[in-house]
Order: structure tokens, then sequence, then C-alpha cells
């Protein structure tokens, strides 16, 4: 798609790849295949809509430069089926600001372009669930300059966060209160860090194995557990 498209009402679609151009949802978008955002004036306007992908080989990539566009609290990615997420375009600074992006599978922050891909301004209120109810893999390539601004752990059974690096939240990591045994891991023999400016805790402990907790700029709003 491309260069400036309006995409129609609830459009329920296979595979969609926009390669220039913004596309601005007037409606939801439901997809049984994937999204690509690929090339460096491609963009996804998500204009408080709900994009949600659900297909068994589903996926939704950003690469070489292109740009999600969340701005609005309305705006919502949901990622379903284990469902990979990638995202290596642009500096996302200006793009990613509010909403929720829901990810059921490995979540993945790549540099080919811009060590700021998945990058949020200050003000930002964008929280990232992941609820896979099972390990999910988190990379960052640049964990100095692309971070969460909240992450919350949610499912019905305990999903775990496997880290492949270091993570940063500029906001909370926080649970639901569904499951015990919801935490972070490390995917090595390695410990990694995770730095965040505060924890939320619900009835169950979040458990670390292998993984570090830093809390800067804020308050531990409850106790982990190794």
């Amino acid at each position: 798609i491309g260069p400036s498209v309006i995409l129609p009402k609830t459009l329920k679609v296979s595979d969609l790849m926009i390669t220039t151009g913004t596309t601005t949802l007037v409606d939801s978008l439901h997809l049984i295949g994937g999204i690509t955002v690929d090339g460096s004036s491609a963009e996804l306007e998500l204009n408080s809509n709900l994009v949600r992908i659900t297909g068994t080989s589903s996926y939704f990539t950003v690469t070489n430069g292109g740009f999600l566009k969340m701005i609005n609290a309305g705006d919502s990615l949901m990622v379903e089926n284990g469902a990979p997420i990638w995202f290596d375009g642009g500096s996302s600074v200006t793009r990613l600001k509010a909403g929720k992006i829901f990810a059921s599978g490995n979540f993945t922050q790549a540099a080919t372009t811009s060590n700021a891909s998945f990058a949020q301004n200050a003000s930002s209120t964008l929280k990232t669930v992941f609820n896979s109810g099972g390990t999910q893999t988190v990379t960052f390539a640049s964990p100095a300059t692309s971070f969460f601004q909240d992450l919350e752990l949610r499912g019905s059974t305990s999903t775990t966060v496997a880290l492949a690096s270091n993570i940063v939240l500029k906001g909370t990591l926080s649970h639901d209160a569904n499951s015990i045994g919801h935490g972070v891991s490390s995917t090595t023999a390695s410990k990694m860090l995770v730095t965040a400016a505060g924890f939320i805790s619900a009835a169950s402990p979040t458990t670390s194995t292998n993984v570090c907790l830093q809390f800067l700029a804020g308050t531990s709003h409850g106790t982990p557990s190794d």
C-alpha cells in the first residue's frame, strides 16, 4: 500500500504490506496473516483504532526505516497466537506515545536503521502487555536508546519474559493477579538487567530468575521474589 491511503471500515485481510506513504485507519483492522511496514517513508497510523492479528503464522514487522504511529489512548495493537513482533524501523520517539501493545510471542528491537526504533518520548503512556501464558523471548539491540514505557505480565497461566538482552522501562513493571508465576528470566547463564522506574505487585509475587532488577527515578511498589 502507498503512498497515502485511508483504509475502509473493519477491513479483514490476510497480509498487509505498506511500502511508502502513510496508511491511516478509520476503524478496526483484523488480519489472519501479518503486517509489514517496510521503507523509510512507510507508516501505519492507528488513529485510535484496534489492529488485531490472529493467524497461526502471523507477524508484525516494522523494518527498513518504517514507522508505527500510536499517539492516542485508543490505539491498540493486538498480536495473538504467539506471533512475533519485530521493530527495526526509523526513530519512533515522536510516534510511540500512547495506547497499548498486546504481545503473545517473541518481541525484538533491532537497530539496522536506527537505535531508537522502539523509543518513546518523556510523556509517553504506551503500555506493552505480554500475555502468552508461557515464555516470550525479548531482545533489544540497543536498550540504552530503545525501551518500554510500562510493561505488564498478564495471562490465565504464568507468563515469563525470557531476556536475551538487558531491558529498560521508563515506567513500571507490573503483573495481574490471575496466576502465580509471572516473571522474568535470562535466556543464558549470564544475568540480565531490568531497569525500571517502579514495580507494582499484584496478590502473587513476580519471580525473577537470573535477572537483576534496578529501580531508577522512583520507588519499588512491591517486592519481587527470586
